[in-house]
């Protein structure tokens, strides 16, 4: 049986590459009716006196598995899919679960560890993060990536924790531009550290980021992250946006944190080409939620009409908000109703988080341990075949799945990937 190698790609962002660690897309609504602590990565392409510096939760770099050059067919710690690639290729291939929706879109957590402490990611305190040993090496997302796109795939995100705060995440996009197609990458980031990275994105052919920002005052956003950077991001946004990045920001609402500055944010279209998109907060912050804190979908419109004439934009296939516009704006305002869950019926969506838990729906509990089956070295034919499975199994909504966990310990978003 032969052995996929992953040809070794230049780094493009100028830092180390090594390892740290046919169905039909049903609307929202009911089922058919037939069965039918937290520590910063210590990064070698980080400046001294970057956001991530002095952090004593960081943890010094594993050496070794180099994606820029290190074999490492031989170890079993490293994924490389035993099997011919022309496997991979059969016309059963694409995902698609039991109610004909098809899962296209990949969104890769590639580190659970951040330089930012938000409230409804995790606890102020931080998460224990997983040992770098447990975390997914550059070769085998890559490898996952291949097969995955091999199945359809057309959008690979990265996302955290925070992406960039890994080594070598910049050169995994360009990597990434070797897969056949290739899928859009595409990227979520806090912004911090954006700006050191903007050459690379643009050489790895990265177009569209989306940005978590939840409040446009510092002291808001003091309160909300623990750190005192929203200079740091509105540098990285403007950067990005000056370098013709097509940017989205991200605010999750919470009553009485950032609720008030709803229309501040809708502000912002008034000059700009952006998406501004309002997401329900969700129960992943590490301590199991907090529904009080929950403002929801209607009653953000509710203010959003309060001061501006707001009408329905044109939809995005498949996309999980709804898109409003002020007329006369050139930007868009998003809903993402995350808590409300009315979208699960056009969510296209896939997750694998840094250590390899493949979730179906972001409310379901992991559905497959990828980094188990290719550390075994088991054949790329398995692996698909057990991923078909699992995508097909895949829950109705966001409510039969969270069903399906309950009793389970609360989990970050940190940890299962944003």
């Amino acid at each position: 049986m032969s052995t996929i190698r992953i040809p070794n790609p230049a780094p493009c962002d100028g830092g180390r590459l090594d390892d740290p660690t046919p169905a039909r897309a049903l609307p929202g609504g009911s089922p058919p009716a037939s069965g039918s602590k937290a520590g910063s990565e210590q990064v070698g392409d980080s400046p001294v006196g970057s956001p991530l510096a002095g952090d004593s939760s960081a943890g010094s770099e594993r050496a070794g598995d180099s994606f820029a050059g290190v074999s490492v067919s031989g170890s079993t710690r490293v994924g490389s899919l035993p099997a011919d690639s022309a496997d991979l290729k059969d016309s059963d291939a694409s995902l698609h679960d039991r109610f004909g929706r098809r899962m296209d879109y990949l969104r890769l957590s590639v580190t659970d560890r951040c330089n930012l402490r938000c409230t409804y990611c995790m606890p102020r305190e931080g998460i224990d993060c997983v040992d770098r040993s447990e975390v997914l090496t550059w070769e085998e997302m890559y490898a996952l990536c291949r097969l995955l796109t091999d199945c359809g795939l057309r959008k690979i995100r990265l996302t955290g924790g925070e992406p960039l705060v890994r080594s070598g995440v910049v050169g995994f996009l360009a990597r990434l531009r070797d897969l056949p197609g290739p899928p859009e990458r595409l990227l979520t980031t806090n912004a911090t550290l954006l700006d050191q990275h903007l050459d690379g994105l643009t050489e790895a052919g990265v177009t569209r980021i989306n940005v978590s920002l939840d409040s446009l005052r510092r002291d808001g956003y003091r309160s909300l992250t623990g750190r005192d950077l929203l200079e740091a991001a509105w540098r990285g946004i403007d950067a990005a946006a000056d370098r013709g990045f097509s940017i989205k920001l991200n605010v999750v609402v919470i009553t009485g944190v950032n609720a008030g500055e709803i229309a501040d944010f809708v502000a912002l279209t008034k000059d700009r080409d952006w998406t501004v998109r309002f997401i329900e907060a969700m129960p992943f912050d590490g301590l199991g939620g907090n529904p009080g804190d929950l403002l929801d979908g209607e009653s953000i419109l509710e203010r959003i009409r309060d001061k501006f004439p707001i009408v329905r934009a044109e939809q995005e296939p498949m996309a999980v908000e709804e898109t409003y516009r002020v007329p006369g704006y050139p930007g868009r305002i998003g809903l993402i109703r995350g808590h409300t869950r009315t979208f699960c019926g056009r969510c296209s969506r896939l997750r694998i988080n840094a250590v390899g838990q493949m979730r179906t729906c972001l409310y379901a509990e992991p559905s497959l341990d990828l980094r188990e089956l290719l550390r075994a070295g088991t054949p790329a034919e398995e692996i698909r075949r057990r991923i078909i499975e699992a995508v097909r199994d895949r829950h109705w909504d966001g409510w039969a799945a969270q069903e399906a966990t309950e009793g389970r310990d609360a989990c970050s978003m940190s940890r299962i990937g944003g």
